[in-house]
């Protein structure tokens, strides 16, 4: 389970568009207000969703090298 918290403080971090196209690929919860009420429920609907399962990144690059 995943839980992606903004952090308003971290300017120079992910913009909000790139948390939530993280959070949709990895299927994570999204927090976007830091208080305990709002992280505990997507803790708790994070154990419930299901887990993505991606492409092995590293071995589809290394086969497109050895391709060329």
């Amino acid at each position: 389970p995943v839980v992606v918290v903004l952090n308003p403080e971290c300017t120079r971090g992910a913009r909000a568009e790139d948390a939530k196209c993280l959070a949709r690929k990895v299927n994570a919860m999204l927090v976007s207000e830091i208080n305990m009420e709002d992280l505990l429920d997507a803790i708790r609907k994070a154990r419930r969703g299901k887990i993505s399962e991606l492409p092995d990144g590293a071995e589809n690059l290394t086969n497109m090298i050895i391709k060329l």
